[in-house]
């Protein structure tokens, strides 16, 4: 668990690293929660988060991002990919993926059931 949170599910907050809210989702989900939300609705707009790394994989099963039209997420030429989805029901809406030396949105193998725009 990253700092400042209360079960995962404060990753609407500034103060909440992307990479610790998709973290939480994961370890949630793999102790049986699903459907989290992702979402940038405290980040004053244009709401921007560059990466210094690669993210981990989605893996968390009926996690949504959600940007809310105005997040974007900058590989800064840095990764591969910008968002990496290995399981289903995984939904990316209002959310701009750029700057990444690969795919911006990577859906590994046989998922099903998510959504991208």
């Amino acid at each position: 668990m990253c700092p400042n949170t209360a079960g995962g599910d404060k990753g609407s907050t500034y103060l909440y690293p992307l990479r610790c809210a998709i973290g939480d989702a994961d370890n949630d989900a793999l102790a049986g929660f699903t459907g989290h939300t992702i979402n940038f609705v405290h980040c004053a707009s244009p709401c921007a988060v560059t990466l210094q790394s690669t993210l981990s994989p989605l893996t968390a099963p009926g996690l949504t991002i959600d940007g809310g039209v105005k997040a974007s997420i900058s590989g800064n030429h840095r990764v591969g990919s910008g968002l990496s989805i290995t399981s289903s029901h995984i939904s990316v809406k209002g959310l701009t993926v750029d700057s990444v030396n690969g795919n911006a949105v990577y859906v590994h193998g046989n998922v099903a059931g998510g959504t991208i725009g």
